[in-house]
């Protein structure tokens, strides 16, 4: 078993601070810390998977549909590291998310219903920690600071701002999905 010190030593090597690793619970117990470093490192494998717009145009480029598959294993990891950080935060408050809305439409696989959707198993919808799980590693996907995050992570923001930052993250993720049907559809004619 990692003692907490060694946990702290490997977070520290990895580049990761105590303000870092507070967003995933308290320092003082060592499921904050391994959060941390998970999520830490799904991150960097997700940095290295991403590839810029137009890249794979050149011969001999390695094949896109290579990367956005890495791309996609780390993106599930994240959501899941902060599903696990923010199930455990919020059983630890005695005040529990504000669940005006009990089932969020699946950003993963709606309107399409996967049965094999690894955040929905197929139900089409996902619980309030699901939904802001998914929007908070996708706003860091593209770039958001930890400051702009941190209201969703800590379950201070209100329903219609999560709803706002959902439906944004969706949006988003369904053009970049139409953006990548259209490369894929001009470099085949080209």
């Amino acid at each position: 078993m990692t003692s907490m010190n060694v946990l702290r030593q490997e977070a520290a090597a990895i580049g990761i601070t105590d303000a870092e690793a507070r967003k995933y619970g308290d320092l003082r117990h060592k499921r904050t810390w391994s959060l941390a470093i998970e999520h830490h490192l799904s991150m960097q494998d997700f940095a290295v998977g991403v590839a810029p717009v137009g890249a794979g145009f050149a011969i001999g480029q390695p094949n896109n549909s290579d990367r956005r598959s890495h791309q996609n294993r780390g993106f599930k990891q994240v959501v899941q590291n902060h599903i696990k950080a923010l199930t455990i935060a919020s059983t630890s408050r005695t005040i529990q998310i504000n669940s005006q809305v009990s089932n969020w439409v699946c950003p993963e696989c709606y309107p399409e219903v996967e049965s094999g959707c690894h955040l929905c198993a197929g139900e089409g919808y996902i619980s309030d920690i699901a939904a802001i799980g998914w929007t908070l590693a996708y706003m860091e996907m593209l770039g958001c600071s930890a400051r702009e995050i941190e209201p969703l992570r800590n379950f201070s923001s209100s329903f219609n701002i999560l709803e706002i930052n959902l439906k944004i993250c969706v949006a988003v993720k369904k053009s970049t999905e139409v953006l990548a049907r259209t490369e894929k559809l001009v470099i085949g004619n080209w």
